[in-house]
């Protein structure tokens, strides 16, 4: 395993959700546990590491909160159709092709520029108190296939086409909690989820916890597009 270390920028306000601190780390062995990071938001200790086997990709990352606010992880992603789906297993992926890179993140997804989205996904959170560590495992099958919120989308062409990219990295955002905030806890398809609730007219910092990016072979279905 090797280890990368590397100071992010701290959080911005809401307006501000696409800080990064990237950084090359090489993996000399795939099938073995390949990266680990540590890395300071503000007050937010963040590490991550990806274990690659013949079948999967593991992402485990850990968030330890050395602040005395409370933050929330937007973290739980869920698909709504064709049935619903909520776990530690599902994450957004990004194929930049033109990088031969896997872009992994749980967090507000990207708004397109080029169409309106008429209700965006918003991820339902995972409290972090003051003082506690969160630890979460993500399992990415083999070959990995792309998932965004909103697109774009190739049309296909033909079966996927199968290749190999050589980096891969993940982001993870939040937000803090302020004064006055409040929560609602519900039940939504038998699982327990929390609703964080602002003041009117809070403005809500928002952040994002970004990886170094690590050099690791990882076979992809690539959609074929039409040219």
């Amino acid at each position: 395993m090797l280890t990368a270390c590397s100071a992010a920028r701290d959080s911005q306000p809401v307006d501000d959700k696409r800080q990064s601190a990237n950084a090359i780390a090489s993996a000399s062995d795939a099938k073995q546990p390949v990266e680990r990071k540590e890395t300071m938001a503000n007050t937010l200790l963040f590490n991550a590491s990806f274990d690659l086997s013949e079948t999967e990709l593991v992402l485990t990352y850990e968030v330890e909160n050395r602040d005395q606010r409370d933050v929330y992880l937007l973290n739980r992603l869920y698909r709504p159709t064709p049935t619903w789906v909520m776990g530690p297993d599902l994450i957004y992926i990004h194929l930049l092709r033109d990088k031969a890179t896997i872009w992994f993140n749980k967090k507000l997804a990207d708004i397109p520029t080029d169409r309106n989205v008429l209700s965006p996904v918003a991820p339902y959170v995972t409290p972090l108190r003051a003082g506690q560590r969160f630890k979460e495992q993500v399992h990415i099958p083999l070959p990995v296939n792309e998932y965004r919120e909103y697109g774009p989308f190739p049309e296909p062409t033909g079966p996927p086409r199968k290749r190999m990219y050589k980096q891969v990295y993940f982001t993870l955002g939040y937000y803090w909690s302020v004064s006055g905030m409040k929560e609602k806890v519900s039940q939504i398809e038998g699982q327990e989820v929390v609703m964080p609730i602002a003041p009117p007219g809070t403005r809500l910092q928002f952040g994002e916890l970004t990886t170094p990016t690590y050099s690791i072979n990882v076979p992809v279905n690539e959609l074929r597009a039409s040219d």
